[in-house]
């Protein structure tokens, strides 16, 4: 099983949300973002998810589970499926974060650009996005609880859970690499839309040093 999940593992979201719509049923939004770069295609994002979605759920619940192997059920024929769904499906050009803003006002859009024309698959209980950026996929499910205490997942940064710090770290994307980061004494490169490089942005930003240098 475990060699079955590891290309998830390889490939998992940058970013989770999970956000309780409906506390007295345990009903939540789930909601994870990878990079666009990450899939050739909105097909191919679809297929991915498909393939895993038995999975999806409890590692939104909490992404440093040990466990996640055991809720794996492969889908044998989830490229089949996402391709039959794919050509049902009507898709909407708009805003995501206007999207998010008006349906799911309890998510965090704020990562989304404020004007770009986004595509939005939308059906009765789940959402997929393909933005300039990113690919989104979120779903309406039972709020599970996360093992106690929290497991890590191997490949965390010295086995840390992947926090608020992490995912802000992570959002900062890849370093230039023709531009250096204004710091002194410092052979990086400089992130989009900053001067700095990973771990100065993270620093100037935050007022403290990053825990992270990858």
């Amino acid at each position: 099983m475990p060699t079955q999940i590891q290309p998830f593992l390889d490939q998992r979201p940058l970013s989770t949300q999970c956000h309780t719509v409906d506390r007295d049923a345990d009903i939540a939004i789930h909601l994870a973002v990878w990079r666009r770069s990450e899939f050739p295609d909105l097909n191919a994002f679809v297929a991915f998810v498909f393939r895993y979605s038995s999975v999806l759920q409890p590692y939104i619940a909490e992404p440093d589970r040990r466990d996640l192997a055991s809720w794996f059920h492969p889908d044998l024929n989830a490229d089949e499926s996402a391709a039959a769904y794919m050509t049902k499906a009507s898709p909407l050009a708009i805003n995501a974060r206007d999207w998010f803003a008006q349906h799911a006002p309890t998510v965090d859009g704020g990562f989304l650009n404020s004007s770009s024309i986004d595509t939005i698959i939308v059906d009765s209980d789940s959402m997929y996005t393909q933005t300039t950026e990113w690919y989104i996929h979120s779903f309406v499910a039972d709020l599970l609880d996360a093992p106690e205490p929290f497991p890590q997942l191997d490949g965390h940064v010295n086995e840390e859970p992947w926090s608020e710090d992490r995912n802000f770290y992570e959002f900062l994307g890849p370093e230039s690499d023709s531009a250096s980061c204004k710091r002194d004494d410092c052979d990086r490169g400089r992130v989009k839309h900053s001067v700095f490089c990973r771990p100065h942005h993270f620093e100037n930003v935050k007022g403290r040093p990053s825990p992270y240098t990858h």
